[in-house]
């Protein structure tokens, strides 16, 4: 399944100063797999599919260098909370599904 996920960075600049931007990735999350005979237990992966960086208050998208997108892209704390914002969205959306069920129901009551 893929997802988005939105997080602030501030980054360090030559001259000693620092810059905020937000981090915007798209990633998949393969879920679990429990052992069979067929193979070993999998957990759940993520892999991100794009890594941008843009200005939080002009929304300027702006270039990242791919050493900046590997340093996070290849950090498996990283990659671990993707998975865990990947089961927040899955857990929002199916709260939200609960919820329009309900109102539904409580229309035709």
């Amino acid at each position: 399944m893929a997802y988005s996920a939105k997080t602030p960075m501030h980054l360090s600049l030559w001259d000693g100063g620092e810059v905020e931007v937000e981090a915007v990735i798209d990633f998949t999350v393969t879920k679990f797999r429990a052992a069979s005979l067929e193979g070993p237990e999998e957990p759940p992966m993520a892999e991100v599919s794009r890594f941008r960086l843009r200005k939080p208050r002009t929304g300027e998208w702006l270039t990242c260098p791919a050493w900046i997108e590997d340093a996070f892209t290849a950090d498996d704390s990283f990659l671990d909370w993707l998975v865990s914002e990947a089961d927040d969205q899955d857990a929002g959306a199916n709260e939200d599904a609960a919820d329009v069920a309900r109102d539904e129901r409580a229309l035709r009551a």
